[in-house]
């Protein structure tokens, strides 16, 4: 047992033998080039990913009545101006969201899991990101909301390299979005009132450019 395999790297033919399988819960990427971690957040095993979940002070049906719906995300989003849905709550369903700092992006429903959340694909520059969003019923008129993202790998760069970038830079600007997103939730549901623009906080990739 080599130096590399005692501290649970696998070798290159390992890795290629674990390209090879393609679980559904996982976005379109070559997943021998990942690690699998348990998330100290949510407690799920996965390969590389980023998640966040925030406690709701409002009862599960009134959550997933609008998370649910074709409501507008930007009601309850600080980093989207526009959101629309299209054929929503089945497998097939699009949500466009215009972030305020210009930038378009689509997702579309992967798999729908009525009364529980649902999967989202967004396809940019050949690359798929996955977005896992959950409800659960804590009772007594709360709710926990929780969102795992899956980020694309960079397969053109080395893994030690495409890892570090992983830690450095895209889990916390991921991870700010996420958490922003929940406060923006949380904020809605228990006002009733419209999220306004980078109410907690602006995001480097998706806010508006500062004058």
């Amino acid at each position: 047992r080599n130096s590399a395999t005692a501290y649970g790297l696998r070798s290159i033919s390992q890795r290629k033998h674990r390209s090879n399988i393609k679980p559904n819960t996982y976005p379109k990427h070559n997943p021998g080039r990942t690690l699998v971690l348990k998330c100290p957040t949510c407690g799920i095993r996965s390969r590389r990913s980023v998640c966040a979940a925030m406690e709701i002070d409002a009862s599960f049906s009134k959550v997933w009545e609008t998370i649910g719906s074709d409501r507008p995300i930007s009601d309850y989003s600080p980093y989207v101006r526009e959101g629309l849905k299209e054929n929503w709550g089945k497998v097939g369903g699009q949500e466009t969201a215009h972030y305020y700092n210009g930038k378009t992006v689509n997702r579309f429903i992967v798999n729908w899991y009525e009364n529980e959340g649902y999967d989202l694909n967004a396809e940019m520059h050949g690359q798929v990101t996955r977005t896992e969003l959950r409800l659960k019923d804590l009772g007594s008129g709360r709710t926990q909301l929780s969102l795992v993202v899956y980020p694309p790998h960079l397969d053109k760069i080395p893994f030690p390299i495409d890892w570090c970038l992983f830690k450095i830079m895209i889990q916390p600007i991921t991870k700010k979005y996420l958490v922003g997103s929940l406060e923006g939730a949380k904020y809605y549901f228990e006002t009733g009132e419209k999220v306004q623009e980078d109410q907690f906080g602006g995001h480097p990739a998706l806010s508006a450019p500062k004058e």
